[in-house]
């Protein structure tokens, strides 16, 4: 049998999630807080959902999601749903704020300072990833249909000339997991 490239795609992801979460479970100072008793990350059925995001098929309660961009990669794990996106701090085009983003988004973004503008662009964008990517529905959702500037459910960082966002509302599962 030959695999599509679609298929090898997805398991050259797969392989990258084991290989983070296996870092995640090997440097957690408390990994049982997470992780259950005997839990070997080996013999874990990594499944991808109907929008591609993975998922472990045989563990309830652990739920994580990542995100790269050139200079850095980031993972998050929890007993949550969850949603995380980080992007470099750059020039966007101007054009994109209304395409995409709510007017209030857009407002926040385009009256901003030229300097403040590439970090607030960033802020919305890194927010409305997390959220997607939460949802498990990815780019098949309308950034337009939701707006992020307003939910208490996101964290988002400055870090160095990154922006990072999770979206993790406690306890709430997103519509579609799997």
């Amino acid at each position: 049998m030959v695999a599509t490239s679609h298929e090898v795609f997805d398991y050259s992801r797969l392989a990258t999630y084991r290989g983070l979460l296996s870092v995640h479970l090997h440097s957690t100072s408390e990994p049982r807080a997470i992780w259950p008793a005997g839990f070997d990350l080996s013999q874990e059925a990594l499944k991808m959902g109907e929008y591609g995001k993975p998922y472990l098929a045989n563990i309830a309660g652990i739920y994580f999601n990542k995100s790269d961009t050139v200079g850095a990669t980031a993972i998050a794990v929890s007993q949550y749903v969850i949603g995380i996106d980080i992007e470099k701090i750059k020039q966007f085009d101007t054009r994109i704020p209304e395409r995409f983003f709510t007017p209030e988004e857009s407002k926040y973004i385009l009256t901003a300072d030229h300097v403040m503008r590439n970090e607030r662009f960033s802020r919305v964008w890194t927010r409305k990833e997390a959220f997607v990517k939460w949802s498990g529905r990815g780019l098949s959702q309308d950034f337009r249909s939701f707006d992020v500037l307003r939910n208490p459910s996101f964290t988002t960082v400055k870090i160095k000339s990154f922006v990072l966002s999770v979206y993790c509302p406690s306890g709430m599962p997103a519509e579609t997991q799997e």
